[in-house]
């Protein structure tokens, strides 16, 4: 029997067969264009065009706890406010969700590392409490799925560029942090996750990516008992306002463990769909009304509670 000489190529028709298209051998491209073509019927319902994954991408939002409108994609850093990272890390857990230790109890632990090993470089620390922001939109999203689906990875890369630069740090993720990343999840893995011979074999694939062995992380700051959601988000609080970043009156809040408070009060200062507007009497689709409170919401927000812009002019 020939094999595939491209591996993607043997994956797909692994997918046809698996649906009940008849087994082929698939050689080149071309014959994989043509394969499709006679087969559409069948395999149209998971194929889909570029064109159609961006405009999905493009027409996604979801709603913060904070009443704001983000697309998870192509998020604004207007709606990454420093209470936004501490509370969506902070309520997001640690491989694919299956322990409970929280990813702001993991940043928080990196950054206290970086300063005890790195102590004259405080920009390590900086990257260590931001460096999951992808997660504060598309959740602790496993590094297959980030492989599959299309722009996950490279919106995580541009956010996080934007992000360190607004900061005014090196717009790449500096080489220490990335290591010390995965050598944290090791570790964390040892404590938190069954099977230790799988994750040291994992450790042992991964070391080949960086030329050296990559250990499990020796320190006093990682517990055998995670924090709680809150007793995390406060910690990440602590820790952001402590390392000099910018910070916000519902960071400090939280940072004094008063996280409903700080939830409370951003949500008075946002202008939401319901605050804003009726749809049913403005007649304006869900994308214009998105549009809507995205320019309202950068305006004065109390000035609006008192006197409502009369939408109908």
């Amino acid at each position: 029997m020939k094999i595939p000489i491209n591996k993607k190529l043997n994956e797909f028709h692994k997918l046809l067969t698996e649906k009940g298209v008849s087994s082929v051998i698939i050689e080149s491209f071309n014959e994989l264009r043509n394969f499709i073509a006679d087969n559409l019927r069948e395999v149209s319902d998971f194929v889909a065009t570029k064109e159609v994954i961006d405009e999905v991408q493009k027409e996604c939002l979801v709603q913060s706890a904070f009443g704001e409108l983000v697309n998870p994609f192509k998020p604004d850093l207007i709606h990454l406010q420093p209470e936004q990272i501490a509370l969506s890390l902070g309520r997001e857990y640690r491989f694919w969700n299956q322990t409970e230790l929280t990813v702001a109890e993991h940043c928080v632990n990196m950054a206290n590392y970086c300063q005890e090993i790195f102590p004259n470089r405080p920009e390590l620390a900086m990257w260590s409490m931001f460096h999951e922001l992808g997660e504060v939109t598309m959740g602790d999203t496993a590094t297959p799925i980030k492989d599959i689906v299309p722009g996950i990875r490279k919106n995580e890369n541009i956010l996080l560029a934007n992000y360190a630069r607004e900061l005014g740090l090196e717009e790449k993720m500096p080489p220490e942090v990335h290591f010390l990343d995965k050598r944290m999840m090791i570790t964390e893995a040892l404590m938190y996750m069954p099977n230790n011979k799988y994750w040291l074999g994992v450790a042992k694939e991964m070391s080949k990516d960086f030329n050296i062995k990559l250990t499990p992380v020796q320190s006093s700051y990682i517990k055998e008992n995670p924090l709680s959601p809150n007793e995390a988000i406060e910690l990440f609080a602590k820790k952001w306002i402590e390392l000099g970043l910018p910070t916000t009156q519902a960071l400090e809040l939280m940072a004094e463990g008063k996280i409903k408070e700080a939830i409370a009060g951003r949500r008075e200062k946002e202008t939401t769909l319901n605050q804003l507007v009726s749809k049913d009497s403005m007649k304006l689709t869900q994308k214009e009304l998105a549009v809507l409170v995205e320019e309202e919401f950068t305006k004065n927000i109390n000035a609006l509670k008192v006197h409502p812009p009369d939408l109908n002019q």
